[in-house]
């Protein structure tokens, strides 16, 4: 992350008293697409406070998601994943809820992560929000919305993030003929992007799974039965040390939009079969 990146606002509901505890990071510029506070950098470590906060609330009441350590050594689980959420890319708005297990991630108009392999092109700027991914096998998933009327390519994103020309999203995009898609995209120096299936509705269930050096995308109507996209590689066991996983949004062509991510879950787990819905 460079220096004076964006760090985001975070909130963590006691399910003891209703309150917020202090945890909140304050806010900065207001952008045009929400008019709702910048993330601002804190200068302490990312989510420290708010990983103390839960672990003091909700002692004994909160759902564990991950059950071995991660790389730190520490344990954790969902809830300290998003404390640690920060902008890698871009510049946006973000709402984050730990113990609600909910994000909120707002893109500006013409934002967009892309290396299009026919021109070459770099393109940056779509808000990423992401943090540490575990050392191991993982599964990561939400529910993600992308609420109201959408531009072509408008998305709600999960996203695995290597370094600037290294990374991959699994998407929930409007596409050109006007469809809710999921659509798959790799990058390691240019884009792969390929189109799945066509979603009824606003809202779907994706995950991102870690099995040794590869990674796989899958969907699901419902969270329950979910549906194989593609699996790959995005380099050695080496190359993915300091690997991060996030959410992020876009709106390449429009005037900004917002997605909603629930029912957030990362487990570190190994899945044992990519094409049995499992």
């Amino acid at each position: 992350m460079s220096a004076g990146q964006a760090q985001p606002r975070i909130s963590a509901t006691s399910s003891d008293t209703g309150q917020s505890p202090r945890c909140a990071r304050p806010a900065g510029q207001a952008s045009e697409a929400l008019e709702s506070a910048l993330i601002s950098r804190s200068r302490r470590p990312p989510g420290s406070a708010c990983r103390e906060a839960s672990r003091t609330t909700h002692h004994g009441r909160r759902r564990r998601w991950v059950t071995a350590p991660w790389s730190h050594g520490s344990m954790t689980s969902t809830q300290d994943f998003l404390a640690g959420l920060t902008f890698l890319e871009g510049r946006g708005d973000a709402t984050i809820d730990a113990e609600a297990r909910t994000v909120g991630v707002s893109a500006p108009a013409s934002s967009d992560l892309i290396s299009d392999p026919v021109s070459g092109a770099l393109t940056r700027g779509a808000p990423v929000l992401a943090s540490s991914a575990p050392a191991g096998d993982f599964v990561f998933s939400a529910q993600v919305t992308v609420p109201g009327e959408r531009s072509t390519y408008d998305a709600g994103v999960l996203a695995l993030y290597v370094n600037e020309r290294r990374w991959a999203k699994l998407c929930f995009e409007y596409s050109p003929d006007a469809e809710a898609t999921v659509v798959g995209v790799v990058t390691d120096g240019f884009s792969d992007d390929a189109n799945g299936d066509v979603i009824a509705g606003d809202r779907v269930f994706l995950r991102i799974s870690r099995l040794g050096e590869a990674f796989a995308f899958h969907h699901s109507p419902d969270g329950v039965r979910w549906r194989f996209l593609r699996v790959f590689r995005l380099g050695t066991a080496h190359e993915l040390e300091g690997l991060r996983i996030g959410f992020a949004a876009q709106s390449p062509l429009g005037e900004g939009r917002g997605a909603e991510f629930a029912a957030i879950s990362l487990e570190e787990r190994s899945l044992a079969d990519l094409r049995d819905g499992s």
